[in-house]
């Protein structure tokens, strides 16, 4: 298993340089996960040639290139239709720099939903619908879309769950999956995006739950905790690696074991994300310390 990080790197590909890198391996990570913040249709041949060799020479490796802003569903068709031209550029963009996966979400089928650059939260709007049998179709029909650009790139999607959209829970997502039907089409397990009030008192149950449904479904992970504060109304706010009360002892056992079943399958990853600048190497500090108790090591 190897440790990788989210937030190191600009969103602009133009402002990645040596010096970035190199933090990035100076800090102990050897993977890197980042979403650019424009359209992917200006990332040209030479600059995605130029950020792959910043990245090898550096000695980090490209893992997850993010399209969080370009979901898989809206009730707006010409959002949908932007998105997908999107994703499909993403795509494009992370196989030329040498990225294994790209990630996004399915989106929402609430009116208030969006997509594009800077939509943040409103694409995973809830809605009574994204529990439905539309929002199932709509998904799949646009995955499986994905998955034929994906296989002719050479690349995977990995889908990012959470509990108000299509992905709601690991039944539901290993039902899309399933329904796709694509090899190139895996889940980043977040177990923060499926954990509720009831679940958070029992974190390690519910990981193995999620393991033991998903199985070889998950391509990789991320690595972020969670606080439920003292509210008569439930708040449970995101935080960096323990400063919450995820089992990361059970996520990091259960996800080192899946890794050990993918002889011909790329290293599995997991990726600190939402962590604050200031706060990466304390939240690096604690998940090696939850890994040492867990009898896991990170590959460097």
């Amino acid at each position: 298993m190897r440790l990788g990080i989210w937030g190191m790197v600009p969103g602009n590909p133009r402002e990645i340089d040596a010096a970035t890198v190199r933090r990035i391996r100076d800090w102990g990570f050897s993977g890197v996960a980042v979403a650019f913040n424009e359209d992917h249709h200006g990332i040209d041949a030479a600059l995605c040639h130029q950020i792959k060799t910043l990245f090898a020479d550096g000695g980090v490796e490209p893992v997850q290139l993010g399209a969080w802003m370009a979901p898989v569903i809206n009730r707006d068709p010409d959002k949908m239709a932007w998105a997908a031209d999107q994703r499909r550029e993403v795509i494009r963009v992370a196989s030329a720099i040498g990225f294994r996966s790209v990630s996004f979400g399915s989106g929402t089928l609430s009116p208030r939903g969006e997509s594009g650059f800077g939509c943040g939260m409103k694409a995973w709007y809830p809605d009574r619908r994204n529990y439905g049998q539309e929002a199932f179709d709509l998904t799949v029909g646009g995955l499986k879309e994905m998955a034929s650009v994906a296989e002719d790139y050479g690349i995977y999607v990995s889908l990012e769950c959470q509990m108000f959209s299509v992905l709601s829970s690991p039944e539901r997502t290993r039902a899309v999956i399933d329904a796709v039907g694509s090899p190139r089409v895996k889940l980043t397990i977040d177990p923060i995006n499926w954990l509720g009030p009831r679940e958070y008192f029992d974190s390690g149950a519910t990981i193995e739950r999620m393991f033991d449904v998903l199985g070889q479904r998950i391509l990789d992970a991320h690595a972020k905790d969670v606080k439920l504060e003292d509210h008569v109304n439930v708040h449970m706010p995101e935080t960096y690696v323990g400063n919450g009360g995820l089992d990361f002892v059970t996520l990091l056992r259960r996800l080192d074991a899946h890794g050990a079943q993918r002889a011909h399958r790329p290293e599995v990853y997991l990726i600190i994300e939402h962590a604050p600048l200031d706060l990466i190497p304390k939240a690096r500090e604690n998940l090696l310390a939850f890994a040492c108790e867990a009898g896991v090591t990170f590959e460097c």
